[in-house]
């Protein structure tokens, strides 16, 4: 078994929180430890005061976000090329900065354009003979096809071997402007998604203790008010922390292009719930 690659990330307090209400209720011990300090109860458990949270990596709020995978970028599209399963899971409550670490900005990229231009990079330099397919998808009260949406939903369909989405549009990205070009048109397409519905938790349920290898990364708020969200995230983040699973090597059978299309043979997999 393989342990959860979990994370966390605390954001700095905006200017306007700042103004509102200064006092820092997540605090960074170290590498793998934060602490809730909170003045107030709001309601919660006051076992949860001044108790420590652990996780694979802690990231501070001056961190960048490409302190959050580092050198396991490379680690993770390697396993791609070679048939393991990955996830990415973005996880967190309203304001903790889900968005910013999935696409962050000039300045400070998102996991979304590292990971992708690590996957080219690595493909010129190793892999270079290989083929890179990509669908994308959104899901709000069913999935859509977010290359291709014609008002209709797609019927996910289980299996022994994984779930997967019949008629799901992929398109053959080559080159880095090629992905660039289709997830500018998904996120023009994209809409809501509600990780609480059975079909969407059904879809990643192989990466959660299954067959693939899962990378956990919350994001929460260190503003006094937003104290109950970054509970919840912290503690899915120690709950992942202490969560294998057992990423199993994916074969081809039969016609490889088949394959893709029925979308059995998953490699990175992007997932940012909003709440």
């Amino acid at each position: 078994p393989t342990p959860f690659i979990s994370m966390l990330r605390v954001r700095p307090l905006f200017i306007p929180e700042q103004t509102k209400n200064p006092y820092i209720a997540v605090e960074v011990i170290d590498k793998q430890t934060v602490i809730f300090r909170h003045e107030i109860n709001q309601g919660l458990k006051s076992i949860t005061k001044d108790k420590l949270y652990m996780c694979t990596k802690v990231i501070p709020p001056v961190g960048k976000t490409n302190q959050i995978l580092s050198k396991g970028i490379l680690d993770l599209v390697n396993d791609s090329f070679k048939g393991f399963s990955q996830s990415v899971f973005i996880i967190g409550g309203k304001f903790s900065g889900k968005t910013h670490t999935f696409l962050g900005n000039i300045n400070d990229p998102g996991l979304a354009f590292q990971i992708s231009r690590a996957l080219y990079q690595q493909k010129q330099k190793i892999f270079i003979n290989s083929k890179i397919f990509v669908s994308f998808f959104g899901f709000e009260n069913g999935f859509r096809d977010l290359l291709a949406f014609t008002g209709h939903y797609l019927e996910h369909v289980s299996t022994q071997n994984g779930c997967y989405l019949p008629g799901l549009a992929q398109i053959q990205c080559n080159e880095y402007h090629d992905f660039l070009c289709g997830l500018k048109c998904a996120l023009k397409n994209d809409g809501k998604r509600d990780i609480n519905r059975s079909p969407f938790t059904s879809f990643f349920k192989e990466f959660l203790g299954g067959k693939g290898k899962s990378y956990v990364i919350g994001n929460c708020s260190p503003f006094i008010y937003d104290l109950e969200y970054s509970m919840r995230t912290v503690r899915q983040i120690q709950w992942s922390f202490k969560s294998t699973c057992n990423p199993q090597q994916n074969f081809w059978q039969g016609n490889v292009q088949e394959s893709f299309k029925s979308n059995f043979y998953k490699t990175i997999q992007f997932f940012k719930p909003q709440q």
